[in-house]
């Protein structure tokens, strides 16, 4: 009987992956989409229209460095982004997942409190036919980083800059006063 439940959670995890991978690619495609109808070109823009599903939007790989103080955003089409983990922890409100007996759990915020203190990355991987980075956190939590969040935080040319809304366009602007120059684009 545990064998089978076993089972079924592991097909129920994998179709939920295929699902979220699934609905990202929608979304791309629905953005496009808009920015085609109006037709809109800005010289010097990463706009999501003109960029390539294969190379501008999915990772490469990822790395943790200094000791676990920054993460290196990878693409596949060569730019990496090398950001410290405090920037990176500041872009959401809460971990999307938990670590629980080795098993990654869903978020459930009336659980548990955070310990923000000391807590560093111990490591990180491509998930979600590579549209995703999950950094995994000392604290046991997790969080999913998508490709265009990535850009939206450290990517002044990208046409999203800053986010979708005006507090987060705030947040980013202020870091960008403060650090902008810790963050490494290669």
């Amino acid at each position: 009987m545990n064998l089978l439940r076993s089972y079924f959670r592991m097909i129920l995890l994998f179709l939920r992956t295929r699902i979220m991978s699934l609905q990202i690619r929608i979304i791309n495609e629905v953005r496009r989409h808009i920015d085609n109808v109006r037709d809109i070109t800005k010289e010097g823009i990463l706009l999501d229209k003109n960029m390539d599903m294969y190379n501008d939007v999915t990772f490469k790989s990822c790395q943790v460095l200094e000791n676990g103080t920054r993460v290196q955003f990878v693409y596949a089409n060569g730019v990496s982004y090398n950001v410290p983990f405090d920037y990176v922890f500041s872009w959401f409100s809460e971990p999307h997942f938990f670590l629980e007996n080795k098993k990654l759990k869903d978020w459930d915020e009336t659980k548990f409190n955070i310990d923000t203190k000391n807590v560093h990355v111990l490591k990180c991987r491509k998930v979600y036919d590579w549209d995703v980075v999950r950094i995994f956190l000392s604290n046991k939590t997790a969080y999913d980083v998508a490709w265009d969040t990535v850009l939206m935080s450290c990517e002044p040319n990208y046409e999203h800059f800053g986010g979708l809304t005006s507090e987060s366009k705030k947040d980013v602007d202020q870091w960008f006063k403060l650090r902008g120059g810790e963050i490494i684009k290669t």
